[in-house]
């Protein structure tokens, strides 16, 4: 870390230059660009915590949205048992297209705007739904579960 006369971090060292002339020159990342990260890192949910919608998923890329005239994002395939996501109206068939608010066009994208959630918290998903023939937004919320994994263990 790299402080300041109060003991403050002001800054991550990042590179030291050693050579013969030059003696001690450092290079240090502002603390502000890098204040997200840290939080993140503090807050991190173990894997025991992770909120699960329980939903299997492909992607729906941009040849796949053109050649079935899809809205891209994530395609609903199977729900795991006792899912999260099916008990809150989500269907087979249905485009998931955002968590929260945020846009979300991969399976990965997915995972990691849900998993950053705890179990038992609340979100909501946005979907294309197929009725009659037309795909129309809706929006669910979603009350996410603990995996299956670490269901009914001992602590």
């Amino acid at each position: 870390a790299l402080l300041n006369l109060e003991g403050e971090v002001i800054g991550i060292n990042s590179v030291k230059y050693a050579d013969e002339d030059v003696e001690g020159m450092c290079f240090a990342i502002p603390v502000s660009r890098v204040e997200d990260i840290i939080t993140n890192l503090m807050n991190s949910l173990s894997e025991e915590e992770k909120g699960y919608l329980g939903v299997g998923v492909n992607d729906v890329t941009e040849a796949i949205a053109e050649y079935y005239n899809w809205p891209i994002g994530v395609y609903v395939v199977n729900f795991s048992e006792d899912s999260a996501a099916e008990e809150a109206g989500i269907k087979i068939g249905d485009i998931i297209t955002g968590v929260n608010g945020i846009v979300v066009e991969t399976a990965n994208e997915l995972i990691e705007r849900v998993t950053t959630n705890r179990y038992g918290t609340a979100v909501t998903i946005t979907l294309q739904r197929n009725i009659d023939g037309e795909y129309q937004e809706l929006e669910f919320e979603v009350v996410l579960r603990q995996s299956a994994e670490f269901k009914n263990t001992e602590k």
